[in-house]
């Protein structure tokens, strides 16, 4: 397994991470952003869900299974600086 996670981080769209994922495994990155937009897309990985609770604030998460060891990457578009909250992980 392994875990990358950061809180409060300010960052400007696209925000990126990556980490390596083992072969029949699989990856997930879930994050959270309050900033001035709920338009926020994810590519790199199945984008599962996103919703927005209340204004300016979004949750969005994805999930992608490994069919060969290497780097998996999840990025996070759409608009411009926010407050992000994001976690990524690899199981096998």
């Amino acid at each position: 397994m392994q875990l990358l996670s950061a809180n409060n981080i300010d960052a400007t769209a696209p925000l990126s991470r990556s980490l390596s994922g083992s072969k029949d495994g699989f990856t997930m990155m879930v994050c959270s952003d309050y900033g001035n937009s709920t338009t926020r897309t994810l590519s790199g990985l199945t984008q599962d869900y996103t919703v927005s609770p209340v204004a300016s604030m979004q949750f969005i998460g994805g999930s992608l299974e490994n069919t060969s060891s290497g780097t998996a990457t999840g990025t996070v578009t759409g608009r411009t600086t926010g407050n992000w909250c994001v976690a990524m992980a690899s199981f096998r």
